[in-house]
């Protein structure tokens, strides 16, 4: 298990995009990138390799989405969870009913954020979870 960041002080969020769909994929990553303050660590088309890549790119922040083919979303959030603490999940979802939510949030995730929202909230989810 990771204790610990992979870059110790005050970096900027690295954020890697989960996401089956590659053009809200590549969305977000370009989002990210216009950011002074973030730093895009890439894109994944599903869960299978999270661990791995977030391992390997010292990603802080992972936005992923909750439903995707391939391993269950939730049970990726739970290793994230246990391998890197210092590793935020935010769950970017279509679906933003109660139960989606909730079960986001008990698997590990920091924030859920819904896809029908303004990009300007996942902005504000990823800096919050490097508060």
């Amino acid at each position: 298990m990771n204790a610990m960041p992979p870059i110790v002080g005050r970096q900027k969020p690295r954020v890697l995009c989960v996401d089956d769909s590659p053009d809200l994929a590549f969305m977000v990553s370009r989002m990210v990138r216009s950011q002074t303050d973030l730093e895009d660590a890439g894109t994944l088309p599903n869960v299978d390799d999270v661990v791995s890549a977030v391992e390997r790119c010292g990603a802080t922040v992972v936005v992923m989405d909750l439903t995707m083919p391939g391993r269950p979303p939730l049970d990726a959030i739970r290793e994230l969870r246990a391998r890197f603490a210092w590793c935020k999940v935010i769950a970017y979802s279509g679906y933003d009913d109660a139960a989606t939510v909730d079960g986001a949030l008990r698997a590990g995730a920091w924030a859920v954020v819904s896809k029908h929202s303004e990009f300007a909230d996942l902005l504000i989810a990823i800096r919050g979870s490097a508060e």
